[in-house]
């Protein structure tokens, strides 16, 4: 209810800041109305019930990615290990350079952690993540391309 109330009361206190002829008397009651709803329990519910259809077509999405997904080949898992033993063997705080520049690679648009466990983690991630034999081949290419060693 809170949650609600607050985010009406920013329309309010942005519409209080406004000229008459843009925030009108009409629309104040109207956003009055609204943080009273915001409020009430009927407006509670109300919320629940959007906040948990959303979460429902979260997870129904997710389970539909499942669902789609090939079954993993001896081959595909046997890549996935590669690579993590690939991470493992990167002990040293001097290799966070080849881990952020695989992680730049894989994400382009995010600037990776400067911290070496929280790299490893992400780039582990990457790795789990990976479920269809592109995905692993581009996470593969990524680490040869950073100067991260890939065992055999």
């Amino acid at each position: 209810m809170n949650a609600e109330r607050t985010k009406v009361l920013g329309d309010i206190l942005l519409g209080t800041n406004e000229e008459v002829e843009i925030y009108s008397f009409a629309k104040a009651v109207s956003d009055l109305d609204r943080y009273e709803f915001a409020g009430s329990l009927l407006g509670a519910l109300q919320a629940i019930q959007v906040d948990a259809g959303a979460k429902q077509a979260k997870h129904d999405e997710e389970i539909r990615k499942i669902v789609l997904l090939p079954k993993a080949t001896k081959e595909m898992q046997r890549g996935k290990e590669r690579l993590t033993d690939a991470i493992k063997a990167l002990k040293d705080p001097g290799d966070l350079e080849k881990v952020r520049t695989a992680l730049r690679i894989l994400h382009p648009k995010q600037d990776p952690p400067g911290v070496f466990q929280q790299a490893l983690t992400l780039l582990q991630g990457d790795v789990r993540e990976a479920r269809l034999p592109e995905e692993i081949q581009r996470v593969e290419k990524a680490f040869r391309d950073a100067g991260i060693t890939i065992p055999e």
